[in-house]
């Protein structure tokens, strides 16, 4: 990975954490938080927000029993069940929930029961009583397919140290790959689709191929680059019936597609980008990758079979960089925010964008940052931060806000990370001074935008932890770029 880009990532998540130490709140009415979890100016980090049941599920910090299962319905927030019952301090005391997946009527998550123990596979209906351990193993990742739950651990079923992948039927877990082979640890390298599970797997004969399991029959797809090679596939990315993945073929790495019957490439990657991200929106696919000659990054759509630039941000220096993050495909335009580093601590500029391949637009003018995206009836809500100049480390403007084709509006004023949309509210972790980092939701902009009334929370200083545990939600909104080219990059 270039040396350049990583500066410019550290400087812009230096950016964003001096942004969070200061804001002040106006309230929509339409806007509140759920429930003070950790009572006080502390605050409980929630994170994993996810639906099941009709009620939003997540884990979070009391401050008394440690960072455990918690949900809501809106009007409360109660505690599932303290997994972890060892006294709580820093560090110690928590479970650690993680990795939430539903499947059918239960919902299931890696959590860790003692301070000395090894993280298990547990299972809820919903109900305390229910929090159960499913499987004694420390699962990588949990998938939800159909009515099954497929993991991937990074111990075979003889556990030695390889990955493996599992099927869980509710009862029993049975290993579907053996204690010779090697399941891929490349988190982008396994995705559910047409009913399997399709992971990255090499068995010991052909290299790492494209694999797939119903939980009953697991065979190799296709041996992509013959021979003992392998093609490494990766960054998986479903759109309908279409399964999308990155694969080096012997002679170059390319976009591959698989329907489950047939698989073919797609389109050869562009010469001399690291592509290190690939998703799918209403769109079509689209992959963010690393130009070293140029030093910067490059946005890249699939259109009419062909891979098109969207962005090509050609920072053209050698000190200086470019990162392009992708927070939402809506409406037919990704939205993308542009920082441009220096190469050494300063940014030098920042672009709030709308993009298709006819063209670009600027979104919004005039500030330093957004904090995701999400569509929430028929609207993009976002998060968008200005810095305090008059302030060494400050921010006087974090804004919810959103837009619906006829420019943005102000819904209120709230340092926030938009997380989901769970039966008609949009859940948001936010900020204030009075009761730290916590939960919030938003049922709907009733007056149909413009500013919130009514003050609340004001400003003030918020502690190192908050910064770090805001920083960090906001970092999980999209996945971590690869740290090294994968074999056959130009």
């Amino acid at each position: 990975m270039n040396v350049n880009r990583q500066a410019a990532r550290g400087a812009g998540r230096v950016l964003l954490a001096s942004a969070l130490l200061c804001s002040a709140t106006a309230v929509n009415a339409d806007l509140r938080r759920v429930a003070d979890i950790n009572a006080g100016p502390e605050s409980s980090f929630p994170s994993q927000v996810t639906a099941f049941k009709g009620r939003a599920y997540f884990a979070a910090d009391d401050g008394q029993n440690g960072r455990e299962p918690w949900s809501t319905n809106g009007s409360d927030a109660t505690l599932l069940k303290n997994i972890n019952e060892a006294p709580y301090a820093e560090g110690y005391g928590s479970s650690s929930p993680a990795d939430f997946t539903v499947v059918g009527d239960k919902l299931y998550f890696s959590a860790r029961s003692s301070d000395e123990g090894s993280v298990a596979i547990w299972v809820t209906d919903g109900s305390a009583a229910g929090a159960t351990v499913a499987v004694e193993r420390v699962p990588f990742k949990l998938i939800a397919v159909g009515e099954q739950l497929f993991f991937i651990t990074d111990s075979r079923p003889d556990n030695t140290y390889g990955g493996a992948a599992w099927v869980f039927d509710g009862s029993e877990a049975t290993p579907l790959t053996g204690n010779a082979g090697q399941v891929s640890l490349d988190s982008s390298a396994s995705a559910p689709f047409g009913g399997k599970l399709y992971f990255a797997y090499d068995d010991g004969s052909a290299g790492t191929e494209l694999w797939a399991s119903d939980g009953t029959t697991t065979a190799r797809v296709m041996d992509i680059a013959e021979g003992a090679g392998g093609s490494d596939p990766e960054l998986f990315a479903a759109s309908g019936d279409t399964l999308y993945f990155v694969a080096f073929d012997g002679v170059a790495r390319g976009l591959w597609a698989t329907d489950g019957v047939l698989t073919a490439k797609v389109d050869d990657l562009p010469a001399g980008v690291d592509i290190y991200d690939l998703q799918v929106g209403p769109s079509g696919p689209y992959m963010l990758g690393y130009d070293d000659a140029d030093q910067g990054e490059e946005l890249w759509l699939l259109q009419g079979g062909e891979l098109v630039p969207l962005l090509d941000t050609q920072a053209g220096t050698p000190e200086g960089s470019v990162y392009i993050d992708v927070l939402a495909d809506y409406e037919g335009e990704l939205y993308v925010f542009v920082t441009e580093s220096d190469g050494v601590e300063s940014i030098v500029a920042r672009q709030f964008l709308a993009l298709t391949t006819a063209g670009q637009r600027i979104v919004m003018t005039g500030i330093d940052g957004v904090n995701g995206a999400v569509e929430f009836n028929g609207r993009l809500y976002f998060n968008t931060y200005v810095e305090d100049e008059t302030s060494e480390l400050g921010v006087s403007d974090g804004t919810l806000s959103y837009t619906s084709g006829d420019g943005v509006h102000k819904v209120a004023d709230l340092l926030c990370v938009p997380v989901a949309v769970i039966g008609g509210t949009l859940y948001l972790v936010a900020y204030d001074a009075t009761h730290g980092v916590e939960l919030w939701m938003f049922t709907g902009d009733s007056d149909g935008g413009g500013g919130g009334g009514g003050g609340g929370g004001g400003g003030g200083s918020a502690s190192r932890a908050m910064l770090a545990g805001l920083l960090s939600l906001r970092l999980l909104r999209r996945p971590a770029p690869r740290l090294r080219p994968s074999p056959g990059t130009v």
